[in-house]
């Protein structure tokens, strides 16, 4: 049952009455509707091109980042800038904007360090969360701009990631409940979210921000249908009746932030105390080195439970906030009942490089070539001659970098064919909103360049190698199906061949392709699943083209059915 507090009884806190919980400990408050204040830059910096340029671009990419997080609603910056600096100001946000919280950016120079301390607060600027980080001056100077981006991003997702809540229950009716987010924070259908009550354990003496958390697990729910920046779930399980009401939260495990930090990370080197006791630290060796193997095999085997050990080991920083625990008093504990431990063998773990996406095409082509030399594809008995395989990544914010790489074998009327293709697509994108196309939500132009080589034997066409470039769009977006609660996404290309050039065999003599006009569609559409489990939907190409050879010209007409497979991380 809940009762009211005042400031008073809390010495580190400051500002309206707390809600607090049976065991006289604050309440988490909901953080929905969030303001980004200006970077704030304080202490002595030094006169240069460099500094200006870096501070220039900290103070316009701060609030792209911010909102990259998507943890949040944000107010217009114009807004806030205007009204955030005075006590006045602050409650027309609060009151006449519905602001719940600020997140700022404090820079400052100490000398040849700088320290960068970003905070949410709330809007009479009490501290709910701080992070921090120090950095050489010397290291600003020499950054490029992604680094600098990078570097902030991480220590925003920090903090933010300590805030326990992702999303809230915003309504109820029966056993369904609206939630604040949608598939903007990657909620969708199928998702199972749990639901806790959430109240301070702790919080730094100084400054008041929040440290440790308990939680009480109050039930879960399945989303049934989710749009860009809402959802529907329904309860599926309670801890007690009508345990989950309005303003209980849960964790999204895939939302921008939490999955930044999935990635397996890389190697370092951190130091570590000789004995627990000792203020001397020694460098701990790389993990899988031969140092790290020769320690493993001297140290004493501990009799503590695993769990013990690895939190012995573990380097710990200052103010680090513990995980959050899995309300064992409500249900069993289960590996999944903490969504912020990350498992030790996530898919990522065994790419070479962390692709954004990958997709499987197992495919039935039928081919037609025609002209100077025939030849024509074969019905496959397994209905399978044809598999592609494609990887995308995010080169930079606007531009997308797709590798392709197919295989294609079978029979002709006469013989048989084997064949393999390369190739590589960037594509600039482009946000599209528009009411005529509601599901529209990109458009991505760039260019394809690719090599092919075919080898037909029994056949007049001996097959080709040949390499193309070709200027490529690409129609991007999401259909939700209300009536089986499933949103579909989809993909329809178009690429049209400005430069060919290679060899084609024709009754057995090489010939020079001169020039060629080749046209290329294809559509695939997935349905949306959760990330790092596989998702299935269809495809369909189709491309026909004409190549002028050095004597005579080869007609081609290829049809591609098939699934398509999609892995995103």
């Amino acid at each position: 049952m809940l009762s009211l507090i005042s400031a008073s009884s809390l010495p580190f806190l400051e500002g309206p009455l707390f809600a607090v919980d049976s065991n006289n400990r604050a309440r988490l408050p909901n953080v929905r509707q969030v303001a980004i204040v200006p970077v704030y830059w304080q202490g002595q910096f030094p006169e240069s091109p460099r500094f200006n340029q870096n501070k220039k671009q900290i103070e316009t990419n701060f609030s792209r980042i911010v909102r990259a997080s998507k943890r949040f609603v944000f107010t217009n910056d114009v807004l806030a800038a205007d009204l955030w600096s005075t006590a006045e100001g602050r409650r027309q946000l609060a009151e006449e904007y519905e602001v719940d919280g600020l997140i700022n950016l404090t820079i400052s120079g100490q000398g040849d360090t700088l320290l960068w301390t970003v905070r949410l607060l709330d809007p009479s600027m009490r501290n709910y969360l701080t992070e921090t980080e120090r950095m050489p001056f010397a290291w600003l100077l020499s950054a490029t701009d992604t680094e600098v981006d990078k570097r902030l991003q991480n220590l925003l997702f920090r903090m933010l990631n300590r805030f326990p809540v992702d999303v809230y229950v915003t309504s109820m009716q029966g056993r369904y409940v609206t939630l604040s987010s949608g598939s903007e924070q990657n909620i969708f259908e199928g998702d199972e979210l749990k639901f806790y009550q959430t109240s301070i354990r702790t919080q730094h003496p100084a400054d008041g921000s929040w440290l440790n958390f308990d939680q009480k697990l109050l039930g879960k729910a399945k989303v049934i249908e989710s749009k860009s920046s809402s959802a529907i779930a329904l309860i599926t399980a309670l801890s007690y009746t009508d345990a989950i009401r309005v303003g209980d939260g849960a964790q999204v495990e895939a939302i921008a932030t939490r999955r930044s930090f999935q990635q397996k990370p890389s190697q370092e080197q951190f130091y570590m105390p000789v004995t627990p006791d000792s203020p001397l630290v020694e460098a701990k060796p790389l993990l899988g080195s031969e140092a790290a193997r020769k320690q493993a095999e001297i140290r004493p085997k501990s009799t503590l439970p695993r769990t013990a050990e690895a939190e012995t080991d573990a380097p710990r920083e200052v103010q680090e906030p513990q995980r959050l625990p899995s309300a064992t008093e409500v249900m069993p504990p289960t590996p999944a009942e903490n969504p912020t431990v990350e498992s030790s063998n996530s898919s990522n773990d065994y790419l070479p490089i962390a692709f954004k996406e990958v997709q499987v095409q197992p495919q039935n082509e039928n081919f037609d070539f025609s002209g100077s030399a025939k030849a024509t594809s074969q019905f496959p008995i397994y209905l399978l001659n044809r598999v592609d395989i494609a990887a995308l990544q995010d080169m930079t914010d606007e531009v997308q970098g797709i590798a392709r790489a197919h295989v294609r074998f079978g029979s002709t009327s006469k013989g048989s064919y084997l064949g393999f293709g390369l190739g590589f697509e960037a594509l600039y994108q482009i946000p599209a909103q528009t009411p005529m196309i509601t599901s529209l939500d990109r458009i991505l132009i760039g260019a394809q360049a690719s090599f092919e080589s075919l080898a037909v034997d029994g056949e007049k066409f001996g097959g080709w190698d040949h390499f193309s470039i070709s200027p490529a769009l690409h129609l991007q977006g999401a259909y939700h199906v209300v009536n089986l609660a499933q949103t579909f996404d989809y993909d329809l290309a178009a690429r049209f061949a400005a430069f060919d050039s290679g060899e084609v065999g024709v009754s057995g003599q090489k010939r020079t392709i001169s020039d060629s006009m080749n046209l290329e569609f294809e559509a695939n559409v997935i349905r949306r699943m959760k990330t790092n489990d596989w998702e299935w939907g269809g495809m369909f190409g189709y491309q026909t083209g004409s190549w002028n050879l050095s004597k005579g010209s080869i007609d081609s007409s290829n049809l591609r059915l098939g699934l398509t497979g999609r892995l995103r991380f």
